[in-house]
């Protein structure tokens, strides 16, 4: 008896709970927001932006999105006044073991600031969790077959450090 050799399935890139990761670029459907497009993928999440949606679903996600900006322009702002040293119960005047962590800490608060700003989307947008994306409705086309890699900055070599000789 000879058998027939099956053909492979494709194995598509999948987050750590099992689901698959789609395309960035690719189309998808929801019942209720409409046609639209992956924009960009960040962790867990996917930012689609919205194309073909009835008018009432557009202003819905524009007003999502006016608060999403408007929450985030009240957090960055407390961050930088923090950084600065502006809040009088923490701030550069307050007794030291009083002062705020955040004083001083540019890179840290403008890392924080970078990530509230990645939050925000524009009037068309919405963010969907990879993991939930296809239990509340979504639908798409094509699936990531590779993992995405990440980027990673080399380190630089470091010099060896010279022996002291041990002379008198």
């Amino acid at each position: 008896m000879t058998t027939l050799p099956l053909p492979t399935l494709p194995s598509f890139a999948t987050t750590p709970k099992g689901f698959r990761i789609p395309k960035r670029g690719t189309i998808c459907c929801h019942p209720v927001h409409g046609y639209g497009e992956v924009v960009t993928r960040s962790g867990s999440r996917l930012r689609i932006a919205i194309d073909v949606a009835d008018g009432d679903a557009l202003d819905r996600i524009a007003a999502v999105s006016a608060a999403r900006t408007a929450g985030a322009e009240v957090e960055i702002s407390g961050l930088e006044a923090r950084r600065d040293g502006l809040c009088p119960e923490t701030g550069l005047g307050a007794h030291p073991n009083a002062q705020d962590a955040f004083i001083g800490a540019t890179a840290l608060v403008n890392g924080m600031i970078e990530r509230i700003i990645a939050r925000c989307t524009e009037d068309n947008e919405v963010i969907v969790n990879i993991d939930d994306a296809e239990a509340f409705g979504w639908e798409f086309d094509e699936f990531a077959m590779e993992t995405p890699k990440k980027s990673k900055t080399p380190k630089k070599p470091k010099k060896p450090k010279k022996r002291r000789s041990k002379r008198r």
